[in-house]
């Protein structure tokens, strides 16, 4: 009977490198009781780690030092002529080694998953176009804007005041678009070229030539007449913002000829 099991055990493959396994219930998150000592973070390269009730966290060398003293506990009962207990052993040995096994593929197989995800996450981001520049951004949509009112019905004086806010917000937002500038008037720019503008125009023309120009609205203003008073507060916060960049540039040209002067300018003792 002995040499029959030493046979059944080779052909399920016992001489491997000796495992040892222990089924663990998985139960819900519970707090830490005073006095108990908290569960040790596994590491995640380490596939053949174990996590015991009570025990904690133990490494996968560890575990593999366990199954090589119960692979050597069964074999020293057979030199001792015990065989019927080493068989049990044997057999228990067998079952836990091939079930660890098991979960050591399975960990394996999920690293490997984990790891392709990732790099397919970095090559996806390395891959992917750079977000748009805001300043070009803006430029695009005021641009597409001045050519929506050149076709669309709008009120008399309507396409030129929207052109005429495009003629000073466009070169500023060049003139903005570089470093050293102003971050807010930036922003502004570019929250006027690109949404406040074509938000207003979008409103008008949304609504019906015939209710645009006749019907008004609870400020006592027809939708064309709103649409005026909007044109006009954009070209005025246009052009104070121009005015801002012009001090921008004419403090940045003082702040240049005084740094210059301080460094190069000899005083009347150096003569």
């Amino acid at each position: 009977a002995a040499r029959q099991a030493v046979a059944e055990a080779k052909q399920a493959g016992w001489g491997a490198a000796p495992q040892q396994v222990v089924a663990v219930r998985r139960v819900p998150a519970a707090p830490v009781a005073r006095g108990a000592h908290p569960a040790h973070t596994c590491d995640p390269e380490d596939v053949g780690a174990l996590h015991l009730p009570r025990v904690g966290h133990v490494a996968g060398p560890v575990v593999r030092a366990v199954g090589g003293l119960w692979l050597t506990a069964w074999i020293v009962l057979f030199v001792l002529g015990a065989p019927v207990v080493a068989l049990i052993v044997m057999v228990a040995w067998i079952a836990a080694d091939s079930a660890y096994e098991s979960g050591v593929r399975r960990r394996k197989k999920a690293r490997k998953a984990h790891r392709r995800a990732q790099r397919a996450a970095l090559a996806q981001a390395a891959a992917a176009p750079p977000p748009p520049d805001p300043a070009v951004a803006a430029r695009q949509v005021l641009v597409a804007t001045v050519r929506r009112v050149e076709v669309a019905a709008m009120p008399p004086g309507a396409v030129a005041a929207v052109r005429e806010v495009a003629d000073v917000v466009g070169p500023l937002l060049e003139r903005t678009a570089g470093p050293g500038a102003d971050a807010r008037v930036a922003h502004d720019l570019q929250a006027l070229a690109g949404e406040y503008l074509p938000t207003a125009v979008e409103d008008y023309l949304r609504l019906p030539p015939d209710v645009a120009t006749t019907r008004r609205g609870p400020g006592g203003l027809t939708a064309a007449e709103e649409l005026a008073e909007q044109l006009a507060l954009l070209l005025e916060g246009a052009r104070q913002l121009r005015e801002a960049v012009l001090a921008a540039d004419a403090e940045r040209l003082t702040t240049q000829r005084r740094f210059l002067e301080a460094k190069f300018r000899r005083s009347d003792l150096d003569l």
